[in-house]
């Protein structure tokens, strides 16, 4: 064999131990990009579930406070119908002397 004849296999041999090198570092980078993209997705669900705890704390603490304002209303509304009995009592009484 001379060396034209071994040249396009030397060359051949060559392209695709390039091709290989390219096709393996292209590979790598997609893997630590995915691991990377992973990471950050990892930690947005970490503050989206802080934030959701904070949230549902707050809530529970606003559905109490509307509670207790709903039993106070009651309370009002309460005095308030005692309040209007007195003074129709007290109406009539006077329109009686």
């Amino acid at each position: 064999m001379t060396l034209n004849d071994i040249m396009p296999l030397l060359v051949a041999l060559a392209g695709a131990s390039g091709l290989w090198a390219y096709m393996a570092k292209r590979s790598e980078q997609r893997y630590l990009e995915a691991k990377e993209d992973r990471e950050d997705r990892a930690e947005f669900n970490e503050t989206l579930k802080s934030q959701v705890d904070r949230l549902s704390d707050k809530v529970d603490i606003l559905i109490q406070d509307k509670e207790d304002l709903l039993k106070e209303i009651a309370s009002l509304r309460a005095e308030l119908a005692e309040a209007r009995a007195t003074v129709k009592h007290l109406e009539s009484m006077l329109m009686r002397r």
